[in-house]
């Protein structure tokens, strides 16, 4: 599992709230840091080393050091906290894996201090602090994985070809209500929304 190892030091270098506009483009780029992303709303599209990627409202991603980003296709209006950071990164089972879930609502006021850091004056050690509670907590959330992880990632990975419900039943091996109830548990909607 690739990741970033919290068990060595983090740097913090900037973080702040961003709204696209419809039908605005992610940047191209080669990245200089780490950046978290942390979509609260909308959908965030972008194509990182080639491979096209989309975090959608309550997903988080983990932007690795010196990967080239480019912009093909609009964003559907994402809401996302942006945070650059400079941390070690390894294929360890002990890691904070580079994309998950996370719960908006637990995590909305230590995102709202993280970016209140960032404008406020506050001491580097103080920004440190935020982004440390922002990654204890989705660390903490990372150890309870869903049934739904390994179809959440199918998904997200190729959303552009036809994906139906037979064929994640298929391959996923459940039967197409398995995956409807576990969708409507977790997300509290059908698989063909969330698409």
């Amino acid at each position: 599992m690739k990741g970033i190892d919290l068990n060595k030091p983090i740097k913090y270098i900037g973080a702040s709230f961003r709204y696209f506009k419809q039908g605005e483009k992610h940047i191209s780029r080669v990245c200089s840091c780490d950046v978290l992303v942390l979509v609260f709303d909308g959908v965030l599209r972008f194509t990182e080393n080639g491979e096209r990627l989309e975090v959608k409202a309550g997903e988080y991603y983990i932007q690795k050091n010196g990967s080239v980003h480019t912009a093909e296709i609009a964003s559907d209006c994402p809401q996302y906290l942006w945070v650059h950071f400079l941390a070690d990164w390894n294929d360890n089972e002990d890691v904070l894996p580079y994309h998950g879930t996370y719960n908006y609502q637990a995590l909305k006021p230590f995102m709202e201090e993280m970016d209140n850091a960032s404008y406020s004056g506050a001491k580097l050690v103080y920004k440190n602090a935020a982004l440390n509670r922002i990654f204890s907590l989705l660390e903490k959330i990372k150890g309870k994985s869903s049934r739904l992880d390994g179809i959440i990632e199918y998904i997200s990975k190729y959303y552009f070809d036809k994906i139906s419900l037979q064929s994640l039943s298929t391959k996923f091996n459940y039967s197409k209500n398995q995956i409807i109830n576990l969708f409507k548990q977790e997300y509290q909607t059908t698989p063909m929304s969330y698409l």
